[in-house]
């Protein structure tokens, strides 16, 4: 059994910010700083630059904004990542070193009661994963 310590739920949208067309993850879509790379922000301790927690680790179904979208979460902690999908377009995610346990075909908000069906016991290790419309995908990190 892998107890994991957090489950992370990020679920695509889309919509107007400033009159452009913006996609992001949680109502947020990436802005990049304008001064400074998030890494070296971080690696010299530079404020201003970025906040924790300025995606939420849940849909809040709130207007899309754009922000740096930096998570906090517990080092070397075992992750569970659902990625949802309520549009009707394939939508790649690329990440290093997981392994897919679980996919839904047909639209339903992933739950908590899913996770009896998740393959544990060879799960597809992959770099990117493909969730198809309507439908979402469970990994562990």
């Amino acid at each position: 059994m892998i107890n994991t310590s957090h489950i992370i739920v990020l679920q695509s949208s889309t919509g107007q910010v400033g009159g452009k067309q913006r996609y992001g993850i949680n109502s947020v879509s990436f802005k990049p700083s304008d001064d400074i790379q998030l890494k070296l922000a971080d690696y010299f301790n530079i404020g201003g630059v970025f906040r924790i927690g300025s995606i939420s680790d849940r849909p809040n179904g709130g207007r899309l904004y754009t922000d740096m979208l930096v998570m906090g979460a517990d080092y070397r902690a075992f992750v569970e990542i659902v990625f949802e999908n309520p549009s009707d377009i394939v939508l790649s995610y690329h990440i290093d070193g997981f392994f897919i346990v679980g996919k839904k075909d047909g639209w339903r908000r992933m739950d908590t009661s899913n996770q009896a069906g998740y393959n544990l016991r060879d799960g597809v290790a992959r770099s990117t994963i493909q969730v198809y419309p309507k439908s979402w995908s469970a990994l562990y990190v």
